[in-house]
């Protein structure tokens, strides 16, 4: 038995050895080192005469598959400039792209181990790129309805790379330790690059997806201990091939495919965690903002998510209004969002700014205790006074913050909630603006208190949501990310009912060619969007801003409808806001009541198709008029809350902020 084992080791290392020697000069046919660019770059080399009829036949023809793809397809272009870019940054690429793909890629070889229980690790201890990079041997770019960018090239690598995997292999109570090196790796392949989501904040780029159409043409010198190279022996080139092509389809050949994380979380937007629904009951005491004869007609504008703002009716020349209205807005993270509200004034032009607010939700009462109405009577604050000095909402904890704004007496003082809070606080300029506060109460308590405009008295109740996979298993309309592509069944129209709720994101991008019926050229377009619920029966209205002579406008709006069935209808109507000479002339005007808008067109959009394909994005032509056309990104995010029932208030409509402000 130990004179078998003997010859064996022997036998396998003379053999290794003698086949070193004997099969070191052969390699295959169309390994890549057999082609030199000597000739490329060699002006004196005549180019081989054409065919008279322009075909390519005979022996250039044989060289097509080697060539690349720009020369070849009319549909690739040819990117030099790339090549120049990634021959400058490749020694930084070289080290980040080793980083991350150790850290993808040690996990996945670990699970494909599971099934040889002899084999005890195989870690990849070295990972050098080398210094020749890749070369993109064209580009072919595709448009799409999301928000991304979709780039094939192809890639050829001819690299100096090196690679040194550690192979741990168990022999009875013994573990073998075999270091292999893989060098000279030669790669041809088809890849994919998606640049998605794109985003509106520096760098623009949440994340890069790259996977390969097809299994890649893959070449390496393998090497033991001593420069032994294994792939020289017949029949170990081609297991060694396929072992490789195992692996790659499980990492990255397509549908599978490897995502590199450009801003944090891949730029996606975190998921809704619930729901806070707010009831303006009314302000008390509005002083200080009045205009000349002192009239105010006030109305209140709430915000969570950063511009999505809801706002309450107008009560004509008021300073104690009731209100009475429910808004609904959505909590993605308690952290770092908070309830703002702004006090206006319905004016012409402009709508000032009187009072502002603002409840970090942040361990806020209502947030702690989820499903409790929570009563809220908050000071509002100057607008300059705020920025500068009344900081308070950001200071400490939430729950104390709300406590803090119950009354002027609380949030100043020595003994007051704000000393405790502004240590605890780990922002240096909420301490700042505290110990200023505390200051100014302290040295001028009539200053402070001109600061205040009124008293805002709300309920505030927080609605958490099911988390994505408690409600993926009860709800067939699976929660998507928006720009987020699965391979999930889609749903068809008869799976689609009114049960299944969810969170509505219209993005109002722009639109184009808008003209008015009389055609007098000026256009002072805005759009509204009214989302009718047959599940409740009620519509829910919201605006954009008003752009001013502007046939083409941007507005790149967007508002949420939430708690949305899937079987709702979106109506879309761009108007033009008539000016005072005009909307005294109308109809309406000779009849003592002035018109403030005209329609131009409209749009009619079933929720479904938005629930069915997770998000939709395109150019609408617009109905009942001659031309123009909207521009609409639309994303469904399916939730269920954790107890329906629990809603103290049906939401009533609020519409949407008029940016038309001062």
């Amino acid at each position: 038995m130990l004179a078998t084992a003997i010859g064996l080791g022997i036998g396998a290392v003379g053999g290794i050895s003698v086949g070193n020697i004997l099969f070191a000069g052969k390699l295959p046919e169309r390994d890549l080192t057999n082609f030199s660019l000597e000739a490329d770059n060699d002006e004196t080399v005549p180019m081989p005469p054409a065919a008279k009829d322009g075909n390519v036949q005979g022996k250039p023809r044989s060289f097509l598959p080697y060539a690349p793809a720009w020369a070849k397809h009319p549909d690739y272009d040819r990117v030099l400039w790339m090549n120049t870019v990634l021959r400058t940054m490749w020694p930084y690429y070289n080290h980040a792209i080793g980083q991350q793909t150790l850290e993808q890629t040690n996990p996945i070889i670990a699970e494909q181990l599971k099934p040889y229980p002899f084999i005890q690790a195989v870690d990849i201890e070295v990972l050098d790129l080398g210094t020749k990079p890749p070369a993109i041997g064209g580009a072919k770019t595709y448009t799409s309805s999301v928000d991304e960018a979709i780039l094939e090239a192809p890639v050829l690598w001819g690299s100096d790379m090196r690679v040194r995997v550690a192979v741990r292999i168990k022999l009875g109570g013994y573990v073998l330790y075999l270091p292999v090196e893989v060098s000279n790796v030669q790669v041809r392949a088809d890849a994919r690059i998606t640049l998605a989501p794109l985003v509106e904040t520096l760098p623009c780029l949440g994340a890069v997806t790259i996977s390969l159409l097809d299994p890649p043409h893959l070449d390496v010198s393998l090497s033991l201990i001593g420069g032994l190279d294994l792939l020289i022996l017949p029949g170990i080139r081609e297991a060694v091939h396929f072992a490789l092509q195992k692996v790659l389809g499980d990492l990255i050949v397509y549908p599978n495919r490897m995502t590199f994380d450009i801003m944090p979380g891949g730029g996606k937007p975190p998921e809704p965690v619930g729901m806070l629904v707010v009831k303006v009951k009314s302000i008390t005491d509005i002083h200080g903002g009045g205009d000349l004869f002192s009239k105010v007609d006030p109305f209140v504008q709430l915000s969570v998510r950063d511009g999505r703002k809801l706002s309450t009716k107008t009560v004509w020349n008021n300073k104690n209004p009731e209100y009475n209205e429910v808004l609904n807005f959505i909590v993605d993270d308690p952290k770092t969002q908070s309830l703002t509200a702004f006090l206006k004034d319905h004016d012409f032009p402009f709508h000032k700014t009187l009072g502002i607010t603002e409840i970090p939700l942040v361990d806020a009462d209502f947030m702690v205790n989820p499903r409790k109405v929570v009563q809220l009577d908050t000071p509002l604050f100057k607008p300059e006074a705020h920025g500068h000095l009344l900081k308070l909402s950001k200071v400490g904890a939430g729950a104390s913050a709300a406590s803090q704004q119950a009354t002027a007496s609380q949030m100043a003082g020595p003994e007051g909630a704000d000393a405790k809070d502004a240590e605890e606080s780990h922002d240096p300029d909420a301490k700042k603006a505290t110990k200023d506060l505390d200051r100014l109460a302290k040295k001028d308590p009539s200053r402070y208190k001109k600061a205040e405009v009124g008293y805002l008295h709300l309920e505030v109740q927080f609605c958490p949501f099911k988390s994505a996979g408690e409600a993926a298993e009860k709800d067939p309309v699976k929660t998507k990310k928006p720009g987020e592509r699965t391979m999930i069944r889609r749903m068809t129209r008869s799976n689609i009912t009114s049960e299944h709720k969810g969170v509505l994101t219209v993005h109002v991008i722009s639109a184009s060619n808008l003209t008015t019926p009389n055609e007098h050229g000026d256009v002072d377009p805005f759009v509204e969007l009214a989302l009718f619920d047959p599940a409740k029966n009620e519509t829910e209205r919201q605006e954009t801003s008003k752009q001013v002579n502007e046939p083409d406008p941007k507005w790149g709006e967007k508002f949420d409808f939430i708690m949305a069935s899937a079987t709702s209808v979106l109506n879309i109507v761009v108007y033009d806001t008539l000016g005072w000479m005009e909307g005294r002339l109308s109809l309406k005007g000779l009849t003592g009541r002035k018109e403030t808008k005209q329609k131009i067109g409209n749009l009619r959009l079933h929720i479904s198709e938005v629930v069915r394909n997770g998000k939709i994005r395109d150019s609408w032509a617009l109905q009942d008029t001659q031309q123009g056309d909207i521009t609409l990104a639309l994303t469904w995010t399916s939730i269920q809350l954790d107890a329906e029932s629990d809603i103290k208030a049906e939401p009533s409509n609020g519409k949407e902020a008029d940016d038309n402000e001062e």
